[in-house]
């Protein structure tokens, strides 16, 4: 399905979503499911338009917002045919995801940057169950979100395979 490439299910799986921290210097809590406080990523972040899977010659192109209230996550992705962002994707437009987000502990990436754990847990998809689960990382920085590059063997499907590099082609605006 041309709509499940690996940048589409890396945000999907990553809080694809979030505002109201400032950097990932500073040390917001860790959080815990249940949890309705705010945490850095509270409010909207959104990707603008870029190629969905940047090493396919074929690929699609998306935007993508990421909400983050409390513990929880929402994604939306608008897909288009074109590099403007302005013809649709008929055969897979818009595919929506939610579920919950736990934060963990801060890391150094392989860039020597600090960054935080992020475990997902994707419930929802286009309105029906849905279950997967990710472990990644990402950094913010001013209004500017990073997320884990998940293209290699470290896929963040399994906590052993949290990547531990960012992703720096494919930044979210703080909306």
């Amino acid at each position: 399905m041309k709509g499940l490439t690996p940048a589409f299910l890396a945000a999907l799986m990553f809080f694809l979503h979030g505002c109201g921290g400032s950097s990932s210097t500073t040390t917001p809590p860790v959080s815990t499911p249940g949890n309705t406080q705010p945490t850095e990523l509270e409010g909207s972040w959104r990707k603008a338009c870029s190629p969905a899977d940047p090493l396919d010659p074929d690929t699609h192109y998306d935007i993508i917002t990421l909400t983050f209230v409390g513990d929880e996550f929402f994604s939306d992705i608008e897909n288009y045919d074109d590099s403007g962002c302005t013809i649709p994707l008929a055969i897979s437009p818009n595919p929506t995801a939610s579920g919950t987000f736990v934060l963990g502990d801060l890391i150094t990436a392989t860039d020597g940057t600090e960054a935080r754990e992020i475990d997902t847990h994707i419930d929802t998809y286009d309105g029906a169950p849905f279950i997967i689960d990710d472990y990644v990382i990402y950094r913010i920085d001013a209004d500017t979100l990073y997320l884990a590059d998940e293209s290699g063997s470290y896929d963040g499907s399994i906590p052993q395979l949290r990547p531990q590099t960012l992703d720096y082609t494919r930044p979210y605006i703080r909306q």
